[in-house]
């Protein structure tokens, strides 16, 4: 499950920038209208700058165009997340001395497409401001240094201001479980008009249904599953501009593979350099005793059973034990469409390149 469906009121202090859209039955009902449109969270997404390992362009246009499941398993930091907003939220409105609304989804009304789901709207002297909660690990502190906030964060407001028209917005993140920091984050007309180009551009490739470019982040199993299962494991035949666009792709492969090898071989012979110059030690340090690399670590392997049993015959019977498997050969010969259902997909790139 993904951020709990919140129930929208008919509360609309935007009236003039952003439509109230309509409010969502249940949860399900939910996360189809966010598949309507771009959200905020989804901003740092389509600009190439998410931190979180395969949230893409071309993840969160699978997920615009139905091709994802509806909705995400829930992570611990999530829920948490979910369960804290509202004493987030209402604590930092509560120190910057303010009122505190909530609100329903929005759509801009010069971009019906892009749409805002704030956490909550501030009654200030300025007007409605939005306010953005997050709760977030000590590891991430740095992220709020120097009166900063995340990049996601500083993005999803200006998001939020381009369909609201707020002048700024403030963003509210409990650090560690223990420590709120608030901070107001301006308005940068620039920024904003850069998003906005960005975001009209991926949501034309939903509407056209063309995908965006895939990149190295993005999941390999995520591509595999949206090209679909082919009916036959033969070679595909490509017209000639797909043709062509496959030795391109190719090509890059096997030249990255080359520079690949060329930078371990150069890897292993600054490690192995290091390593003559530590005379044995696993750490290097400079004179001021600071470590300035750790060479090796020690460590447990594998443990050796055939060895164990060899020279333990009369305790090696003690810690056996029978394991029932799938017999997967004759699986394979009685039902073979049975078997590649299940059957594990890998892509891989001939080193003799494109014939």
């Amino acid at each position: 499950m993904t951020a709990a469906f919140k129930p929208s009121t008919d509360y609309n202090p935007y009236e003039m920038h952003a439509r109230l859209l309509p409010t969502p039955a249940d949860e399900t009902a939910w996360l189809i209208q966010r598949r309507e449109g771009v959200g905020a969270s989804d901003c740092s997404a389509i600009l190439g700058l998410s931190t979180v390992e395969g949230v893409t362009p071309f993840n969160t246009w699978l997920d615009k165009t139905g091709q994802l499941p509806l909705g995400s398993v829930d992570s611990e930091i999530m829920f948490w997340g979910r369960r804290l907003e509202p004493t987030i939220r209402d604590t930092a409105a509560e120190r910057l001395g303010y009122e505190v609304r909530l609100i329903g989804g929005l759509a801009s009304r010069d971009r019906d497409w892009q749409r805002a789901s704030l956490d909550g709207v501030l009654l200030t002297e300025d007007g409605p401001i939005p306010i953005e909660v997050k709760n977030t690990n000590q590891w991430l502190a740095k992220d709020w240094a120097d009166d900063q906030v995340p990049d996601h964060a500083e993005l999803q407001v200006q998001h939020q201001m381009a369909v609201t028209g707020a002048p700024y917005a403030y963003v509210a993140g409990l650090v560690g479980g223990n420590r709120l920091v608030v901070r107001r984050v301006d308005r940068d007309d620039e920024l904003i008009g850069h998003i906005n180009a960005e975001e009209e551009a991926f949501w034309q490739h939903v509407l056209d249904g063309t995908e965006p470019s895939i990149v190295a982040r993005d999941s390999l199993a995520q591509i595999v599953g949206a090209a679909g299962r082919p009916d036959d494991d033969g070679p595909l035949l490509l017209d000639p501009d797909d043709a062509a666009e496959a030795r391109r792709w190719v090509e890059a492969y096997e030249q990255a593979t080359v520079e690949e090898k060329a930078a371990k071989a150069k890897k292993t012979e600054a490690r192995n350099n290091l390593v003559w110059l530590a005379k044995g030690h696993a750490e290097v340090c400079d004179l001021a005793g600071d470590v300035m690399h750790t060479l090796f670590k020690l460590q447990r392997g594998v443990f050796a059973a055939k060895k164990f049993v060899e020279a333990e015959p009369d305790l090696a019977p003690l810690f056996e034990k029978k394991v029932t498997v799938v017999d997967t050969a004759a699986l394979r010969a009685e039902d073979p469409d049975l078997y590649r259902r299940f059957q594990s997909v890998s892509v891989r790139v001939p080193k003799g390149g494109a014939a």
